[in-house]
């Protein structure tokens, strides 16, 4: 049986006077894996923060049957969590050296906002780009934390 994670009915959003998208109906179950695909400015971050519950749509409801972890395409990066809070050998599959967060390069903060991401587990999980500026080997890894999930 499936048991349903997320719907969207009748989801209208703009900015401004630009209508980003309408989706009349969009229904997610446990284990779908679902890939959005669009150019820039399409609304991709935003039907993602829209089903996390981050914003709520001009018109439309969501509903939504499950937690999610979100990993947004942009983010500060925290100083590092306390060792019950991560899963440090993912940090270290990942190569993050263990500097203060603020000398960290875009790919190593992204390293490491993906461990915090796939560190602690919800049912459901957002990823806003997690591959961008990753090397192949971070790819790799998480590919096979996906495959885990």
């Amino acid at each position: 049986m499936e048991h349903l994670s997320v719907k969207l009915t009748k989801i209208e959003h703009r900015f401004g006077a630009k209508k980003i998208f309408s989706i009349d109906s969009l229904s997610a179950y446990e284990g779908d894996r679902i890939g959005i695909i669009g150019a820039n400015g399409q609304g991709k971050s935003t039907l993602l923060k829209l089903i996390k519950g981050e914003m709520n749509p001009d018109s439309g409801k969501v509903q939504r049957e499950i937690d999610f972890n979100f990993f947004t395409q942009i983010e500060e990066i925290n100083e590092w969590t306390n060792f019950e809070e991560i899963d440090w050998e993912l940090v270290a599959r990942l190569s993050v050296p263990k500097n203060p967060a603020s000398t960290l390069s875009g790919g190593e903060g992204n390293k490491y906002r993906l461990a915090q991401t796939l560190s602690s587990y919800k049912p459901g999980l957002l990823l806003d780009e997690p591959t961008t500026h990753l090397d192949r080997k971070s790819i790799q890894t998480l590919i096979e934390e996906l495959r885990y999930y």
